[in-house]
């Protein structure tokens, strides 16, 4: 790909990426908006630019908590994009999850606005996911309790 990257308009930082079926390239990563972090995700079509059927522009940002950042995402069978990380929810940073669909609108039938934000411990990161061939998703990462010990953390959410 040619030319300059996508820009939200402020910090805007990439993670992870994965090719869809159709070639179409997902990267997810996070963006600032005043100070206040958000999932981002951008399509980009094949041989590059972006993809204006996603989302209208090929960009779509989440805002789960207060500070949000994705870490990974994974393309489900449908082609819903699931992406995770964390999200700060009442101090505490918390598995976040949210899935788009194919035309990168938040997909409504996953806890219900398209994001999810499971409490394991005291700060809760998730930084990589699979998808089951039952439709289930894998997230993992690591749960840290208030001493600062740090967990390997699985968790699997129902598609």
């Amino acid at each position: 790909m040619v030319g300059r990257p996508p820009n939200f308009g402020g910090f805007d930082e990439a993670s992870d990426v994965t090719i869809q079926s159709d070639g179409k390239i997902a990267v997810a990563g996070t963006r600032d908006v005043s100070g206040d972090f958000d999932f981002a995700l951008v399509r980009f079509r094949p041989r590059g630019g972006l993809d204006k059927t996603f989302d209208g522009d090929g960009k779509v940002t989440s805002d789960i908590g207060f500070q949000d950042a994705a870490a990974g995402l994974a393309i489900d069978g449908d082609e819903r994009i699931v992406v995770v990380g964390y999200a700060y929810i009442r101090g505490e940073s918390d598995f976040a999850l949210a899935r788009y669909g194919s035309t990168g609108l938040p997909d409504a039938s996953f806890g219900g606005a398209g994001t999810i934000a499971t409490d394991l411990a005291v700060q809760d990161s998730a930084n990589g996911a699979a998808i089951q061939a039952d439709g289930k998703i894998v997230a993992v990462g690591q749960a840290a309790s208030m001493g600062g010990e740090q967990n390997f953390a699985v968790t699997r959410y129902l598609g």
